[in-house]
């Protein structure tokens, strides 16, 4: 890259703060991640009736985590993969590339450890016979470094794709694998167009640096690769970190401070004093600079299908559903029929910025308990728009149903993409979930697929309002669906205002848990709990939550005096899968 940055320092100790908090509303897990990426490559090579995988090697941490995630998702039984060859694609003897005997004893010693096919092509004499008429065209006397390099690195893309038609007439339908992670793809156009980036699939484009390494140590990666700084084979040597004029763990933070609200991002750098502020600056013009430099490459879509589990998009980077996640076309959302919720109002309530970190423990294998989702302030706020837009409540019965004549709940909905952003936020950012889950949680809609995608909270929100003598018949609550691979999973219940007695949410014992899933009878029972019914009651502090999932059988116990409000929403979630790809 023809971009020069000014040399780095490692981030301060609340940049890296940030850094931990930003980390915890990732909730990466590298085990659930290797088992979830398999399982889609296998997929995907079986949708498209693939059966090889052909993967540049250049001894990098990247291409390494991409060879052991293919390899392993070849010993999975069934995998289709029946093939898979490491390409080391040198230029030796050259001052346009460098590290390249070092590059292949590494990929050498890799491929050894998984046992698969590699290959060394030299491609001086490719390099020489494209250069060399040109040079003479154009008359280059001291032809430009920056140019050969870049040269080197378009050479490697027909070798590749050679050995991918080689291997189909052989009877291994194939394709390119390719190795650039998020932290380099996704805003900083730290990818070639016509090299590194001209492949058939992204595999770990949803991985952050810090991330590809905890995947290559659970693929036991060899520690002459793992302990190597990042740099390519570029013409005058620099590193990675040289090149963004930012360590990776900084690319990190920036680019999830692309995506994330106003409001997260105050709460989670609070604490920064002066310096912070001023190395956040510096760091965040070297690579302003480096994206203004490659920003031509993020306005069209990618050539490869990026096989994401995660989130790998970033505002004004990778566009999902154009340079991510090959199921978007047809998850995008439906359009909300707003109209069909009860009590629904055009204006919504508004979260403040402030500076408490919410917190979530498990009340056990199925609930989780969020302290501090809102604030005193914003409690104040709800109820204020909720009397504001008193006129528009409506009774409800115990079943939920539009009914004046009987005791159950008032109602207002509101339709709020911010609102249902920001809480979102805070629920990552407690802990409570991961972006992946994988489902084996017996009371929830997750089959036919047990990965999941967290995709954020559904924006269609429910105030429900119980007064004396107000409760809800036991009951099980149901997936909102978007689309065949996109649907609500969890229940989130907020409180909002516990001031009276009674109003517990009742977690119910059931005695259909012994049936299987498809066999249970999930309708609303017809009078309320009794006591020998109740396994046991939570009553939120305001300003906390549940979350749960969604075929839990539960009640809301009666109120006997005063008032319980809350609001009401599902989280929801994106099917890991290329099943409805061809549809």
């Amino acid at each position: 890259m023809k971009v020069y940055n000014s040399k780095h320092e490692n981030i301060t100790t609340n940049i890296r703060k940030t850094l931990s908090l930003i980390r915890t509303m990732r909730g990466f897990n590298a085990d659930e991640y290797i088992t979830a990426k398999i399982t889609l490559l296998n997929e995907y090579m079986s949708q498209c009736s693939l059966s090889a995988c052909v993967v540049a090697v250049s001894g990098g941490i990247d291409s390494s985590a991409v060879l052991g995630l293919i390899a392993m998702a070849s010993k999975i039984p069934n995998s289709p993969i029946k093939k898979i060859i490491a390409i080391s694609l040198p230029a030796k003897n050259t001052q346009w590339a460098t590290n390249q005997v070092e590059a292949i004893h590494k990929a050498k010693l890799l491929c050894s450890k998984f046992n698969i096919e590699f290959h060394v092509f030299d491609i001086n004499n490719s390099f020489n016979n494209i250069s060399a008429p040109i040079d003479e065209a154009l008359k280059l006397k001291n032809p430009d470094l920056w140019a050969r390099g870049q040269l080197v690195a378009y050479t490697r893309t027909p070798f590749l794709y050679y050995t991918t038609s080689v291997l189909t007439a052989q009877g291994f339908s194939s394709i390119i694998v390719g190795t650039t992670n998020r932290d380099e793809g996704a805003y900083l156009g730290y990818v070639g167009k016509a090299s590194d980036g001209m492949v058939d699939i992204q595999l770990i484009s949803d991985l952050h640096k810090s991330e590809v390494y905890s995947v290559s140590e659970k693929l036991q990666i060899i520690n002459e690769i793992t302990t190597a700084i990042p740099a390519g084979d570029m013409y005058d040597g620099r590193t990675d970190e040289e090149v963004f004029g930012a360590p990776y763990d900084f690319v990190e933070i920036y680019l999830n401070y692309k995506n994330i609200s106003i409001n997260t991002w105050e709460k989670i750098t609070s604490f920064w004093e002066q310096e912070d502020q001023l190395q956040f600056d510096t760091y965040q013009h070297a690579l302003e600079k480096l994206h203004k430099y490659n920003q031509h490459k993020y306005w069209a879509g990618s050539q490869a299908i990026h096989l994401d589990i995660l989130d790998s998009s970033v505002t004004d980077g990778w566009i999902e559903g154009v340079h991510s996640n090959i199921y978007k076309k047809i998850s995008a959302p439906k359009i909300i029929p707003t109209h069909n919720f009860i009590g629904y109002t055009l204006d919504s309530p508004q979260l403040e910025i402030n500076s408490t970190l919410p917190s979530s423990s498990k009340i056990n294998d199925s609930i989780i308990s969020v302290e501090n989702l809102i604030d005193t302030k914003e409690i104040i706020s709800i109820l204020n728009w909720k009397n504001i837009n008193n006129s528009k409540i409506v009774q409800t019965n115990q079943y939920g149903i539009r009914d004046s004549s009987m005791n159950g709940s008032k109602r207002l909905s509101f339709y709020s993409i911010e609102f249902a952003k920001i809480i979102s936020e805070r629920i990552l950012l407690s802990g409570a979930i991961s972006n992946l889950e994988i489902f084996s949680e017996y009371n929830t809609n997750w089959k036919p697929f047990n990965s999941w995608r967290f995709v954020g909270v559904n924006p269609m929100i429910r105030l429900l309002n119980y007064s004396e003598n107000d409760f809800l018949v036991p009951h099980y609550d149901d997936s909102f669906y978007e689309s065949n691979i996109r649907r609500s999973l969890l229940t989130l219940i907020i409180s909002i205002s516990n001031q009276c007695i009674g109003g517990s949410t009742q977690f119910l014992f059931d005695s259909q848990n012994e049936k299987l899933f498809e066999e249970r009878d999930f309708s609303d029972l017809s009078q309320q709990a009794l006591p020998e019914d109740i396994n046991f009651s939570l009553k939120p502090k305001e300003g906390s939550a549940l979350i749960f999932p969604h075929r839990i059988l539960h009640s809301g116990e009666l109120v006997k005096f005063g008032e319980k409000i809350i609001l009401r929403t599902e989280l929801m979630f994106e099917a890991c899968t290329t099943k409805f790809l061809s549809k």
